[in-house]
């Protein structure tokens, strides 16, 4: 058994012993008695560096990378790391949407798919039981109780799947992290790159990506993000009070502004921490072709 698949296997264990002791633990939570804050968006759109940015506002509590681990306890999860005294500072740079250092934030994949079972694509193939949804609601109600703040979690596949997300905090603010389509879709090329190749897949698959996958990869890019908006868009009108929109450009010129929005329209007051300039990569860094059949594929999806 190499080591990467021991690892795993050692935590599924893990979290398989934890989670009777966890469902003890969080047996007296209903639900979140504070809004929770759910950062969502299309792949390289500037959530992690914005959930980073609301992370070190100091006003909530989230999955870190080290409770991430314990999926099916993240409740004692977050005893055990204030208890190891684990604290870092806080970081503003991430590897395609992942951040370093223990305390930092997390998207919290195998904690999402305890609500959200995904199927082909990540949309999920049915909606989960009552039970799922009340025990997955109770895990979050602990979590703000444990915190004394209100929860944030950050992950694309909570927009692609919002029907369920209402179903368990229907009073949960979404926000929709944007930004200039081209840069965006240059940084998703990138990311393909450094993996497998252009023509390989990389990262959400809305429910469209089945048909793009038998396009070039110019219009799978466009069309990835374009797929990701339109699940989030089309339920606007029934839970139009949900939504805020944040466009990377405007964090990157006034992060403070960006973060006290957010936080007001959470009913939070204005963070005390102060929070770092940050620094736009909106910059065209790939040959003219590869910019231009970008943009081409980009102006068919109305981005």
């Amino acid at each position: 058994m190499n080591s990467v698949t021991s690892t795993d296997f050692s935590l599924d264990l893990i979290n398989s012993a934890l989670s009777v002791a966890e469902r003890k633990r969080i047996r007296n939570f209903d639900r979140p008695q504070l809004r929770p804050v759910v950062v969502v968006g299309a792949p390289r759109s500037g959530h992690t560096l914005f959930s980073q940015l609301l992370a070190a506002s100091g006003a909530f509590g989230f999955i870190s990378n080290f409770t991430a681990r314990f999926w099916n306890a993240p409740v004692l999860a977050a005893e055990l790391q204030r208890s190891l005294g684990l604290s870092e500072a806080p970081v503003f740079t991430s590897d395609h949407g992942r951040i370093s250092g223990w305390t930092a934030p997390h998207e919290g994949g195998r904690f999402l798919q305890r609500l959200i079972k995904l199927g082909e694509t990540h949309v999920a193939d049915e909606r989960p039981a009552a039970s799922t949804v009340s025990e997955w609601r109770s895990e979050l109600a602990a979590l703000e109780d444990f915190h004394q703040r209100n929860v944030m979690l950050r992950n694309v596949i909570y927009g692609l799947n919002l029907p369920i997300l209402f179903e368990a905090l229907p009073n949960a603010l979404i926000v929709v992290c944007r930004r200039d389509p081209l840069y965006q879709a240059q940084s998703i090329y990138e990311a393909r790159i450094k993996g497998a190749g252009a023509d390989t897949w990389w990262s959400a698959k809305p429910a469209n990506s089945t048909t793009l996958m038998n396009l070039e990869w110019p219009q799978q890019i466009a069309g990835q993000i374009a797929g990701c908006y339109e699940a989030i868009d089309k339920h606007r009108a029934a839970f139009k009070n949900n939504f805020i929109d944040i466009s990377y450009e405007a964090y990157c010129a006034n992060p403070q502004d960006q973060v006290a929005a957010v936080l007001g329209a959470a009913g939070i007051a204005a963070p005390t921490n102060s929070l770092p300039s940050i620094v736009s990569t909106n910059t065209k860094r790939e040959p003219d072709d590869v910019i231009d059949r970008l943009h081409q594929a980009l102006s068919t999806t109305g981005l």
